[in-house]
Order: C-alpha cells, then structure tokens, then sequence
C-alpha cells in the first residue's frame, strides 16, 4: 500500500518547508515519493473526473432548467480545488511508495478531508426513484450519479486507510497549540489519524530568544503535549526534522487519535446505554445529536453521522456525558413502539 501523509499548520509555522523535509528524507534507491500541493492553482483533475462532474450537476441543472455546466466550467465550483487534489492523491498512490501532501491551512486541511463525505451525502439524497426515471439526452442522469457516488467513496476509503495520516506542524504559542488542537479533532472525527505534531521553529538561548519567549513556548509545548498524548510530539529545530528520532519518515505513528465505532448498548438504568471510544483531543471537542436514525457528532463544522443500532431507533435519547474512555449516550425505550411486555431493563419478555 501506498504511505500518504498530508501536513497542514498554523500560518507562518513552517509546513512547506516540513513538506520538502518529509519527502527529502523518504528519498532513497527504490522509493518512489510524489509531493503535492494541495494549493496549486495548476492542479487539474483528471479528464474523466471532469466529465463526471459535468454529467451529474450539469444533468441535473439541465433538469431544473438550467443551462448545461460545460467540463471547462467546473473550476469555479465550491470545493474543486479540493477535489483536484483529492483525485490528484489518488492518481500518485497509483504508482508512488510516499505521497506528500501540503495540505496548507488547517481550515483547508478540514475542508479538504470533510469534501468526500459532504459529496457523498449530496449525492445519496440525489439518488432518487425520480431521478432513476430521468432521463437525459446522453444517457441516465442515474447512472452518472452512481458512478459519481462510486468514485467519492473510493477518495474517501483512501483517505480513511490505515496508510494516510495528517502530521501538524505548529507556532509554539497557546493560540496556534488550541487551533492545531480542534484539527486534529476534526480529523478524528472523519477518520482520519493524526500522527504527530511538528514544532519546528521552537525558540532556543543558542539562537538569541528571549527568556521570556522562551518560557511561554515551553508553557505551550507542555500544553500540546498534555492535550494531544498520546500523540507524539517533537521539536525540529534550524535543520527540519520530519519524525522523531529513531524513526522513519515512512512510519505511520498514530495512537489512538480516531472515533472508534461504539459496540452494541447495554441495558441500563431500565433503558440503555451506548459508549463511544475517542480520544481526549475529540472528546473535550465534539457535541452531539440525533437525527433520522443516525448519532451526530459535530466539531469545527464537520460532521460525522454513527449509524443506529436498531434496538436505539426504538429508544429516544436522554442524555449524554464525558467519560476518559470517550462518549457515553443514555436512551429509555420508546413507549409508542415497544411492546408493553418490555421489561423494566429494556430487553423483550
């Protein structure tokens, strides 16, 4: 499989220069490295991407009324840069061992892992008796919307592979620690593991910082470290370093920084109860909330939908609560759809 690591950070941190430094250090006889910037105005993707995307919106526009989105006209689309780099990655982990991602800010980095998922529910809701029906001068708007729906699932299984991971680079300041903080809850989140947190301008005596400088970044580090753990967190002074010492670059590093899926509820309390694994980053970070069959969780304006288990589409929630294992959820059954031999536990008689 192929090694996929997208740095994102603070602005003025350093993540162009740790990008040059992840895949100078991955480069040896053998090893296949491709970088991509995920901000370059000159990223394309590819024809049939393209085409795709003028089948679906553009059908549908044609539908509504509208005139035809021509392939050429995509750009101006919401999201098609971040598309463009996704389909990008996918092409490099075709025929590359690395791919080095400059993901840019850490709002574009959310953005960029957060498009597979919005696409893919746009496109669920579009899938529609109504448009299996339409049709179209160049074929079925249905068939072009499946296969979109494939392509984005595809972009997401990718993202979501043991073998991506997002690396942070960070400003040793108490604002830059608390925002690379929430990206790596909203990478969480959406499945995405964060494998460590690059600090790589860290004031040092040597180089003249002051005292005072001094003391407030290693204030900040400690934070960080407490906040992120057990993420790894490492300072790369005047000569870059891209992982920390006694490590390859091509190690994935994470621990534990991903929502696990929760197990099945237990009966408590004449209800049930339904634990949610995360790490702290996460936990002190999302919120919670119910709709149509699905747990909402919701952190910086990314969503993450838990399907239901079906013994809790027959309960209503009643709250919820912190725990140091993650996310605990309480539910009392439904009287209007629970049989009235249902015992006080929540089980069936």
């Amino acid at each position: 499989m192929t090694r996929i690591i997208l740095l994102a950070g603070n602005g003025g941190a350093g993540t162009s220069t740790m990008v040059r430094a992840t895949a100078e250090a991955a480069a040896a006889p053998g090893v296949s490295v491709r970088v991509i910037d995920a901000a370059d105005p000159g990223l394309l993707p590819s024809a049939q991407l393209r085409e795709l995307v003028s089948a679906t919106i553009g059908s549908m526009a044609v539908q509504a009324g509208a005139e035809r989105l021509i392939p050429q006209a995509w750009e101006s689309l919401a999201g098609a840069r971040h598309l463009a780099a996704l389909d990008g990655i996918r092409r490099a982990s075709i025929e590359d061992d690395l791919v080095v991602v400059d993901a840019g800010s850490l709002v574009s980095l959310r953005d960029l892992l957060n498009l597979p998922g919005v696409l893919l529910r746009l496109l669920d809701a579009s899938l529609t008796p109504r448009t299996a029906m339409a049709r179209t001068a160049d074929g079925a708007l249905f068939d072009a919307l499946s296969e979109a729906r494939l392509q984005v699932l595809h972009l997401g299984s990718l993202l979501g592979s043991s073998d991506t991971t997002v690396r942070l680079v960070a400003r040793s300041t108490d604002d830059a620690i608390a925002q690379v903080a929430t990206a790596a809850a909203s990478a969480g989140l959406l499945g995405v593991a964060v494998d460590g947190v690059v600090l790589p301008r860290f004031p040092r005596r040597k180089d003249g910082a002051p005292d005072a400088v001094r003391r407030q970044a290693q204030r900040a580090e400690s934070a960080l470290r407490q906040t992120m753990a057990p993420v790894p967190v490492w300072r790369s002074f005047t000569r870059p370093r891209p992982a920390p010492k006694g490590c390859s670059v091509l190690d994935r590093l994470a621990v534990d920084t991903v929502l696990v899926p929760a197990d099945e509820p237990t009966p408590a309390g004449g209800g049930f109860r339904w634990d949610l694994s995360m790490p702290p980053v996460l936990r002190d970070r999302v919120r919670v909330g119910v709709q149509a069959g699905s747990l909402v969780l919701e952190t910086d304006g990314v969503h993450r939908w838990v399907e239901l288990p079906s013994v809790l589409r027959r309960c209503s929630p009643v709250d919820w609560e912190r725990t140091e294992a993650g996310i605990v959820t309480h539910w009392i059954p439904d009287a209007a759809v629970w049989p009235s031999g249902a015992r006080e536990d929540g089980a069936d008689v």
